[in-house]
């Protein structure tokens, strides 16, 4: 790795240990240490909070993956309701996921609902002709196909942002869950078995 790989990679990781953030990134890939450091420097300029960002050491392989559709300026990820009536696109990085384990969101996806939270700006829907909305509560609306039903979008009204189900993704999605949220919800016919954070409420 060239100098300046190096002096990325030590000044990133101060930033983020001054932060309470370690990051573990390996150095014996030129590419792949380069492409992470490129993809946390995405994160940061995004202005999102760091408490959002640095739940968890940084994946090396995810973190090159976005780092290097970044870097290409290409589209990061594509998807479509079941029946393709409804295709969509996002641009820029695809943040952490979460998994959402609310009665509201139980019932309308027929389990725990899986998704990712981005930009409006980021979003295109190519066709909005089968797109229907329903509102389940004064704070946001839910976006889905008329024609199949597939689940896609949670849109909160006072935010610029949106959910995007991460099970309507294409493959690569590039993402990567990180937390259960709402748990205090969940159905009484399973259990959360695996080690990611989660929050009640």
């Amino acid at each position: 790795m060239d100098g300046c790989g190096l002096q990325l990679i030590a000044v990133t990781k101060m930033l983020l240990d001054l932060e309470g953030h370690p990051l573990d990134v390996g150095v014996s890939s030129n590419e792949g240490s380069t492409l992470a450091i490129l993809a946390v420097c995405g994160w940061l300029a995004e202005g999102h909070r760091s408490d959002r960002l640095w739940r968890h050491q940084i994946d090396y392989f995810g973190g090159a993956e976005m780092a290097r559709q970044v870097q290409d300026g290409v589209t990061v990820a594509k998807g479509s309701c079941l029946c393709g009536a409804i295709r969509f696109e996002i641009t820029g990085y695809i943040p952490c996921g979460s998994v959402c384990h609310c009665e509201q969101c139980r019932k309308q996806s027929g389990h725990a609902w899986a998704s990712i939270h981005v930009a409006e700006a980021a979003l295109k829907i190519d066709d909005m002709c089968a797109l229907r909305w329903y509102s389940a509560s004064p704070a946001a609306r839910r976006g889905f196909c008329a024609e199949c039903g597939s689940t896609l979008f949670w849109d909160p009204l006072d935010e610029d942002k949106i959910s995007v189900s991460l099970g309507a993704l294409d493959p690569p999605t590039g993402a990567k869950l990180t937390k259960h949220i709402f748990t205090a919800y969940k159905g009484d016919y399973y259990d959360i078995d695996d080690s990611l954070p989660r929050q009640a409420y």
